[in-house]
């Protein structure tokens, strides 16, 4: 440390770049777009994804939906078989 408290960088900020040949050139483009094309394809497995976590979010919401109307229309069902057994009886006592 200086005496100004900031710290003094051991390596010298004035060495020269090694110079990058051609080969190394080509090695580092194809990298480059390999990673890209990498990139491309997780963005789209990805939206792949979410497309697919929104596809199954609306099948269960509707899943849920036509739960609610079986038990409505069961409900329905019991109370008109519930209407038809007390009717029933009525007739019995009726004609006895």
């Amino acid at each position: 440390m200086s005496e100004t408290g900031i710290p003094i960088s051991t390596t010298p900020t004035n060495i020269p770049k090694p110079s990058v040949d051609q080969s190394n050139h080509a090695l580092l483009e194809e990298l480059y777009r390999k990673m890209h094309q990498a990139k491309l394809e997780a963005e789209a497995a990805k939206k792949e994804a979410d497309d697919a976590r929104k596809q199954l979010t609306e099948m269960r919401k509707e899943r849920i939906e036509a739960e609610s109307k079986a038990a409505t229309l069961n409900r329905r069902v019991q109370k008109a078989e519930s209407r038809r057994s007390n009717a029933n009886s009525k007739l019995l006592r009726k004609h006895l």
